[in-house]
């Protein structure tokens, strides 16, 4: 029987929808042209984050399950609560700045979380979080109210940049979402005018949706948006995995991210590496356009600290009462770590509100933990030394040898092997077994 063959104006058909598809995706998936690098507050954006306050605590009330305690607006689902040591590097000089200015050991607390603003299985896509509070952080912070608390937080996720650019763009999604849905602010409310569609933002939104990662101790992390080091430079931070490594995929249940995450420490601690990425004058890498990708090209992430979770038991239930009572903020920080951008300064007042918001509903303390104790009433851990860092003393100079001169000839012998890396300082003996406040942060 002969092949049924197609006309030809339908081929032309398919071709034009082809290229009119390629056209599209490369409109909405490059980045903006260069903007400026410092930072720049638009007018009426106070009154812009007052509008966005409201639909978070909408967004937050209508996920709530009657019964349950009030869960966090975005990164709702904790799946872990973790003890931690971070373990400042010897940085180079211009580096030097707030908690990176020497070398010291910090007791911490880590939360591994997912996006959604509601508790959901781990197999459905989302973004993935971790949370990092670091205990015993002298100096004052810049968070109101909590000048003098002991912490200094970094809040991550695993995309390496936000799916809106500035405060305007997220009060209408967050509109949006108190409203029923996201796609209300991707299709401009249903339009079908594509000129009001905002497909760059769905891209982005889209790309930080992703299947479960084989591990959480495997997963790349980013602060999505600057910060200062020091008076004169911005970064942007990044966890990363000390040792990669690909374990196997165990089973496809609804909490398959924490029961892997406690049999990987059952086994043996786990290791991330704190990173720091300066910003390159004349680069495209803008401070209030959160959309932009810093390019590694034009600047690498350089290592500041070493973050060791020793091996542990986390799954509790005071663990993880003490774990969701925790507020994690990028303004929990030293004066040398301002958090800079819109989105850091919408960040500001949102987390602040939602959590007071939360923990009132909860009934719960709001206080920062003082080390590795479960216990937020504001006292000093009481079965464990003080959580004050420990300095470490800086590596001491190799001393030159002596010059030996070289024996005869011998036969060729093998090759020395090189001496093994030097690995860092074993982490204190975790005491008995035993975190982000938006949905994109």
């Amino acid at each position: 029987m002969p092949a049924i063959r197609r006309p030809r104006r339908h081929r032309w058909v398919l071709l034009l929808l082809a290229a009119l598809g390629a056209v599209v995706l490369y409109r909405v998936a490059r980045e903006p042209r260069p903007a400026e690098q410092g930072v720049q507050v638009p007018a009426g954006e106070e009154t812009v984050t007052a509008r966005v306050i409201a639909s978070a605590v909408a967004v937050a009330d209508a996920a709530h399950e009657t019964g349950r305690p009030h869960t966090r607006q975005a990164f709702a689902k904790a799946h872990a609560c973790v003890r931690a040591t971070v373990s400042v590097l010897d940085v180079e000089p211009r580096l030097r700045q707030g908690l990176f200015a020497r070398r010291a050991d910090y007791r911490a607390w880590i939360r591994f979380s997912s996006g959604d603003a509601r508790v959901r299985s781990d197999q459905m896509r989302d973004a993935r979080g971790l949370a990092l509070k670091l205990t015993g952080v002298p100096g004052r912070k810049l968070l109101e109210g909590e000048e003098d608390a002991p912490t200094q937080d970094f809040v991550l996720a695993d995309a390496p940049r936000f799916f809106v650019a500035d405060v305007a763009a997220y009060a209408l999604y967050a509109e949006a979402m108190a409203h029923g849905g996201d796609n209300g602010f991707f299709f401009g409310g249903g339009s079908w005018n594509p000129q009001r569609w905002r497909l760059r933002e769905l891209y982005l939104d889209t790309r930080a949706r992703r299947a479960p990662p084989r591990s959480l101790l495997q997963t790349d992390y980013f602060s999505q948006t600057p910060y200062r080091l020091g008076p004169s430079l911005y970064v942007k931070y990044a966890a990363r995995p000390c040792e990669r490594k690909r374990p196997a995929r165990q089973d496809r249940t609804d909490d398959v991210l924490r029961r892997e995450l406690e049999e990987e420490l059952q086994q043996s601690d786990g290791c991330l590496e704190l990173a720091v990425q300066p910003q390159v004058p004349g680069r495209n890498m803008p401070v209030e356009d959160a959309t932009v990708l810093w390019s590694e090209s034009d600047s690498p992430f350089v290592p500041v600290a070493r973050v060791t979770i020793p091996r542990q038991s986390f799954a509790s239930a005071e663990q993880d009462r003490f774990c969701e009572a925790l507020s994690f903020t990028p303004w929990h920080a030293l004066p040398e770590h301002e958090p800079v951008g819109g989105i850091n300064r919408l960040r500001r007042a949102v987390y602040r509100e939602l959590s007071r918001y939360r923990h009132a509903r909860n009934h719960a303390p709001l206080a920062e933990p003082r080390g590795w104790c479960l216990d937020l009433s504001g006292g000093p851990c009481p079965e464990e030394p003080s959580a004050a860092p420990t300095p470490r003393p800086a590596p001491k100079p190799k001393a030159t040898p002596t010059p030996i001169p070289a024996p005869a000839p011998e036969a060729p012998a093998e090759e020395a092997a090189p001496p093994p890396p030097e690995q860092a300082p074993p982490p204190e003996q975790a005491p008995p077994p035993l975190h982000l406040e938006s949905r994109r942060h």
